[in-house]
């Protein structure tokens, strides 16, 4: 289903990542579900300090039992998830939940618009 909003709502402070409405589910309500703390998180490592922020590898963390609930509760709702990391690690975090839990339904994400986000994740160094 074609989603009724702009991609992006400044006036929200939030735009969208992902929009895959099940027409089955148009009817439910809407379940959003905040990613960082509650599913998991994103770790940036870099090899060093000084290395270039482009130059990192990210590990998603996802806490014990998730796709099981995240399974369930797409039975019963359209599953939203929202992160506060950037647009780029969110779409990034979308790609790898789908691709690698293909039980993880989701609906749709979104992350702060561009003028809000919050450029920071936990960095570790190696």
């Amino acid at each position: 289903m074609e989603p009724r909003s702009p991609q992006d709502c400044p006036d929200m402070g939030t735009q969208r990542v992902f929009f895959h409405r099940r027409k089955s589910h148009a009817n439910r309500q809407v379940l959003i579900i905040h990613f960082g703390g509650v599913l998991g998180s994103i770790e940036l490592v870099r090899r060093n300090q000084y290395a270039d922020l482009e130059d990192v590898s990210q590990t998603i963390c996802l806490r014990h039992d998730v796709a099981e609930g995240m399974q369930d509760l797409s039975l019963h709702f359209q599953v939203v998830l929202y992160s506060h990391y950037s647009e780029k690690l969110t779409e990034q975090l979308v790609t790898q939940l789908i691709d690698q839990r293909p039980e993880i339904v989701l609906d749709a994400a979104y992350c702060p618009s561009s003028d809000d986000q919050d450029q920071s994740a936990p960095v570790c160094y190696n």
